[in-house]
């Protein structure tokens, strides 16, 4: 099973990240975490030890420091299944330009598939051979959009990543 939850932007509410990954606990075997709630991660992270949890801290993210259970630097790659992914919770760069600069630091690392947050927006975009993907915020949701987290199965060819509704766990389609 390679299935990954996509979570960021909790800030501050572990309950709902620990509600939401309890949801999923039997179908995934990742916790993507992007940054803003680092401390509801690190919590997760020993509560659900039988899944693999990779996180990257955000701008918001005080005082927070590498646990046993997960650790989070500013930007991660990583290998999962055949897919080389890089994460990064986007304050690397200002709001108007997150995106590109996610893309960019993708290529340097080598990854297909990028990884953020941030800018509380569920979105996916495929350009210059990258996928970018935000989960979106699960409890400040900016620009119109819904409180939401992701999944993706890494099984895939091509992954490809499914939203979900952060309070009734209902797929969304991003309009």
């Amino acid at each position: 099973m390679l299935n990954a939850l996509i979570v960021s932007d909790s800030h501050g509410s572990a309950d709902h990240l620990i509600e939401i990954i309890a949801h999923h606990e039997r179908e995934i075997a990742y916790v993507l975490f992007l940054g803003d709630g680092a401390k509801e991660a690190v919590e997760a992270a020993y509560l659900f030890p039988e899944i693999q949890f990779f996180g990257v801290i955000g701008n918001n993210d005080f005082g927070i420091q590498d646990s046993r259970a997960l650790t989070l630097p500013l930007e991660r790659s990583e290998t999962i299944g055949k897919h080389r992914i890089y994460m990064t919770h986007g304050h690397i760069a200002h709001y108007q330009h997150v995106e590109k600069e996610v893309r960019n630091r993708a290529l340097i690392h080598k990854a297909t598939i990028a990884f953020h947050g941030h800018t509380h927006r569920t979105f996916v975009s495929h350009k210059s051979g990258v996928t970018v993907i935000n989960p979106g915020s699960i409890t400040y949701p900016r620009g119109g959009s819904i409180a939401s987290y992701g999944m993706i199965n890494f099984a895939e060819e091509t992954p490809t990543p499914t939203f979900f509704n952060a309070t009734t766990h209902e797929a969304i389609t991003l309009t």
